[in-house]
């Protein structure tokens, strides 16, 4: 897989966007293969109001290096993925210096949607992201 190095997985302001990854023609029959993020460290989701679920489909995911996950004004995210998510146990913080640990994103996401919660943030100071950070990008590919 061409992602085996992506460090931060940041997506903002897609207002049509509905799944990160899509399913194949087959893809929801029968879990395939496992998707890994080998060294995926953080994972922020801002202003997608309509994004469902990470990935809408039975895949299952390895996301070992993932610590700190950003799901910020996304309130159609219901579940991560159909499949299974296996990682470590991660830090969601909700408000301010307040949050919890979880090690299974599919039932955190559940758990906020029965209390009828907003997605949960943290502070964008909390993460250090500039422009310079991605300035050894070769090419990055819009898959529709």
């Amino acid at each position: 897989m061409a992602l085996q190095q992506l460090k931060v997985l940041y997506l903002e302001s897609c207002p049509v966007m509905e799944e990160v990854i899509a399913a194949t023609e087959d893809g929801l029959k029968e879990v395939i293969d496992v998707i890994e993020f080998p060294k995926l460290e953080w994972l922020i989701l801002k202003d997608l109001p309509n994004l469902n679920s990470f990935c809408n489909a039975n895949y299952n995911f390895n996301l070992p290096s993932l610590n700190r996950v950003v799901l910020k004004r996304c309130p159609d995210m219901h579940n991560f993925t159909l499949g299974q998510v296996r990682m470590s146990q991660i830090f969601v913080s909700t408000r301010g210096n307040e949050g919890l640990w979880t090690e299974d994103l599919n039932k955190y996401l559940e758990e906020r949607l029965l209390k009828g919660e907003e997605c949960a943030t943290v502070d964008e100071s909390d993460f250090d992201i500039e422009e310079e950070d991605f300035s050894n990008l070769y090419r990055l590919r819009w898959v529709k």
